[in-house]
Order: C-alpha cells, then structure tokens, then sequence
C-alpha cells in the first residue's frame, strides 16, 4: 500500500511545492516520506502536509503507528519529524550510511 498527495505553493498553486506520503513496504507500520523543493524549504510545507498525513492515517485509515527513517546529516528533516510529534526509537548504519528511526502513535 502507498499514499501520497503533492503539496502546492501556497502563493503559486500550479506550482509544486513537494510530496508527503505513506509508504508500506513491510509487515509493519507505514513509513512517512516527504520531500520539499529546494528552493521552498524551510516554509513549513513539510510539517504542514505530513500532519495532514497522519490525521489521514490515523483518523481514516485506522493505523496505530507510522514510522520514518532519516539519514543523520539530513537535520531539517529531523527537524521536522520533531515538529509533528516523532520520537527517535533507533539508530543503524545501512548501506554505509548512518540512519536514525522515528515513530509515533496514534495520539493526534
């Protein structure tokens, strides 16, 4: 199963801001992914869309928990996994790279 929506600028709506989705991959819970254009980072589009995407997994599609994966350099999308409530449950080094693991609950 996958979910995912494009987010539009808010002062452009042609234009695409990024995406926001759900991805299971795995026996387990979801994975959320997103992804922001460059040029438009750091406008909350990420935070704003991937809570949307939780209420939606959460409220309609009756999933107990989502996880997310990030490489540790990559400290804006920590950020905002931080700000949609994630909690850091893991660390590993996959492929070479060194990764950190989130979840979070159905509490929203």
């Amino acid at each position: 199963m996958w979910l995912f929506f494009a987010a539009e600028e808010k002062e452009q709506p042609q234009v695409i801001a990024g995406f926001v989705g759900l991805l299971h991959d795995s026996p387990e819970s979801p994975r959320l992914v997103f992804g922001t254009r460059p040029a438009l980072r750091g406008r909350g589009y990420a935070v704003e869309a991937s809570l949307a995407v939780l209420r939606h997994a959460f409220g309609v599609l009756d999933v107990p928990r989502v996880f997310a994966d990030v490489d540790e350099p990559n400290r804006a999308s920590i950020a905002v996994l931080g700000k949609i409530g994630m909690k850091r449950t893991g660390r590993a080094r996959v492929a070479g790279r060194p990764l950190l693991y989130y979840e979070i609950s159905s509490t929203l």
